[in-house]
């Protein structure tokens, strides 16, 4: 698929790329953002609960235990080191007055009621974490915190591939029994709550730094159209910039949507069903049951993202099937919790770009313009010579050429020095190991929701009584 476009006026859209119009060249068959393929992580600010915590749910949930067991590096180091370009954070509502989450019953547990309040938890705004209460630790505690992480390796990287991040709202209970006390009530989200979002992502990212809905829609009717007829940005056009994408596909992605036909003057494009207008970014989990489609979609011209693993099960048995199913199928963004071998699993598993660099060719869209030197790092810049004069009398004295310490190059991600059995990028998917089902981006119990309410119930009962906590102790 051969599509291009250019921006209507070079001066005003190099000035005003957050708000420009795009239109096509057919003259210009361009290396577009979606002919590439990148790694991505999966709850990317998420760290494992503390082992004394894990230990008392392993007693009574150990399956639901196992899914919580994986850890991500900061989102600094993810980028830089590890070569990821999509990262997703889970967002919970906080207005105040009163901080909901700064006080988890799991950090009473596992490290006694001095704990808590947890630091930079208390001030009102969105947190990011997973499961209230119970699997709440994280690299970055709030949203705005999480972005301006991204945002200053951004500005320091500005050859860097598109980043994705991907934002699930999330506001579902956790269940607790009489006696025990109560978890945080999370906000319901609203309209309010997902405008709320969009005005944290913005307080953070000049418009001239993102690809929105209206960048790529530009004057057709639909944002579908606008992909399917169009296409998205250049790659060139793309480098140094961030795109968001909302995580939910429910009642919570239909309000973000109201009042928006194709998502005008919204930030975050939306995972939705090819055939309505805002269709462009499809979520799909699975690339083995899906894979057909996967690639259908992503020939056509959606960005799909999909998982190469889940619920820590490829890392504990080593099974690859679904890995390189989801490289095969040519989804631009390949989500895993192993962008690294976990050494206490023991099964070696990781989740590499062939070749080892920040992107490769997309298997099922490329075209003759990506090339293997395509996702090289940028040249270094040329030392910069100038002379100065030495410390000899005007009459006698002769230019000596010295070299000023040049701007340093802009470094590359690249992936991780873990040397796992390489992803295939071709070829059938096999049948992948059985694993439990997960058609969400939540624990397997409940898909992409955060209630537990069986962990709620025994777990914490149990570990309130370990811990000899009273209900008056509670922040």
């Amino acid at each position: 698929m051969k599509r291009a476009f250019v921006f209507l006026g070079v001066v005003l859209v190099a000035a005003t790329f957050g708000n420009a119009a795009l239109r096509t060249s057919a003259q210009t068959p361009d290396l577009r953002m979606n002919h590439v393929q990148v790694l991505g992580t999966h709850n990317s600010y998420h760290l494992e609960p503390y082992p004394e915590l894990l230990q008392i749910i392993k007693q009574f949930e150990p399956q639901q235990a196992l899914t919580f067991e994986y850890s991500h590096r900061p989102l600094t180091e993810q980028l830089g080191q590890l070569g990821i370009s999509q990262v997703e954070l889970d967002v919970f509502a906080d207005p105040g007055p009163a901080p909901l989450f700064a006080s988890p019953l799991g950090e009473s547990v596992a490290k006694g009621p001095a704990s808590v309040p947890i630091a930079g938890m208390a001030a009102p705004g969105l947190k990011v974490l997973h499961i209230q209460d119970i699997d709440y630790r994280s690299t970055c505690l709030t949203l705005v915190a999480c972005l301006k992480e991204i945002a200053t390796w951004s500005a320091a990287n500005p050859h860097h591939l598109p980043i994705l991040v991907l934002i699930e709202a999330k506001d579902d209970p956790l269940t607790l029994p009489a006696g025990i006390p109560p978890a945080a009530v999370p906000v319901p989200i609203g309209a309010a709550e997902l405008q709320s979002i969009d005005d944290a992502i913005r307080s953070v990212f000049a418009p001239a730094r993102l690809i929105t809905p209206d960048n790529v829609r530009g004057s057709r009717a639909t944002l579908e159209k606008a992909v399917l007829k169009d296409g998205w940005p250049s790659l060139d056009q793309a480098r140094g910039r961030v795109l968001f994408a909302l995580d939910n596909q429910d009642a919570t992605r239909d309000a973000y949507i109201a009042g928006h036909a194709s998502l005008q003057g919204r930030v975050m494009f939306t995972s939705s069903d090819p055939g309505t207008p805002e269709a462009a970014f499809v979520k799909l989990n699975d690339p083995v049951a899906d894979f057909a489609l996967i690639k259908s979609l992503v020939s056509s011209g959606y960005l799909v993202r999909t998982r190469a693993d889940a619920d820590t099960v490829e890392a504990r048995t080593g099974a690859t099937a679904r890995r390189d199913a989801a490289f095969a199928s040519g989804a631009q963004f390949l989500s895993t919790d192993y962008p690294e071998p976990d050494a206490r699993l023991g099964a070696g598993y990781s989740v590499v770009l062939p070749g080892g660099k920040e992107g490769r060719c997309n298997p099922v869209l490329s075209i003759a313009a990506c090339t293997a030197t395509t996702f090289d790092p940028p040249p270094a810049p040329t030392p910069t010579v100038t002379p100065t004069p030495t410390p000899t009398s005007p009459a006698t004295a002769t230019p000596t050429a010295t070299a000023t310490s040049p701007a340093p190059a802009t470094p590359s991600a690249t992936a991780s020095p873990a040397t796992p059995p390489a992803a295939t990028a071709t070829g059938t998917p096999t049948n992948p190991a059985p694993r439990p089902p997960s058609t969400g981006d939540g624990h397997a119990a409940t898909g992409s929701g955060s209630s537990l309410p069986l962990v709620g119930v025994v777990v914490l009962g149990a570990a309130f009584a370990i811990a000899g906590l009273s209900a008056g102790r509670r922040h």
